[in-house]
């Protein structure tokens, strides 16, 4: 089971839900990233929204592949700087290892809902899973884009 198992990047995603300058658990990246969705997901199924899952699944799918290219490029990135002086500084490594980590967990979210949408879709109690997916989806996405910016601006400096 250790081979299929998702265990190690939820915890490598989990453990980016910190606050970088205290390094303690930030109650307020759990409220957004993992609550938010929730109460989300919730609220649409209480209204039965209704949604276009043949959309949503090509636009995560292509997302999600997209993804696999950025983890492949930051993976190859972290094995060339590892040899460099000025990213010896472990707030630098810790930064590049967090956002490879929110990558992995973004692409198997993403994964999750298409294989949801494709196997489950026709039922209509999948609206409001499928809405917490999509929107923890995207959440962790705009986290990504951020990290991705952060680490351009401690990398772009010699």
């Amino acid at each position: 089971m250790s081979k299929i198992s998702l265990a190690n990047i939820f915890h490598g995603y989990f453990r980016t839900l910190r606050n970088s300058d205290t390094n303690s658990i930030s109650i307020i990246d759990i409220l957004i990233q993992l609550v938010l969705p929730i109460l989300i997901g919730v609220i649409c199924a209480l209204f039965n929204l209704c949604l276009d899952l043949g959309i949503i699944a090509s636009v995560v799918a292509t997302i999600s592949a997209l993804m696999c290219a950025v983890a492949i490029m930051l993976y190859q990135t972290r094995i060339q700087l590892s040899n460099e002086t000025y990213f010896s500084e472990s707030r630098q490594r810790r930064l590049i290892d967090e956002l490879f980590s929110d990558i992995a967990w973004i692409i198997c979210v993403g994964f999750l809902l298409v294989m949801l949408i494709v196997f489950l879709g026709r039922f209509s109690w999948i609206t409001g899973l499928v809405t917490c997916l999509l929107s923890h989806f995207f959440l962790v996405g705009l986290m990504c884009l951020k990290r991705i910016n952060s680490a351009y601006e401690i990398l772009k400096m010699p």
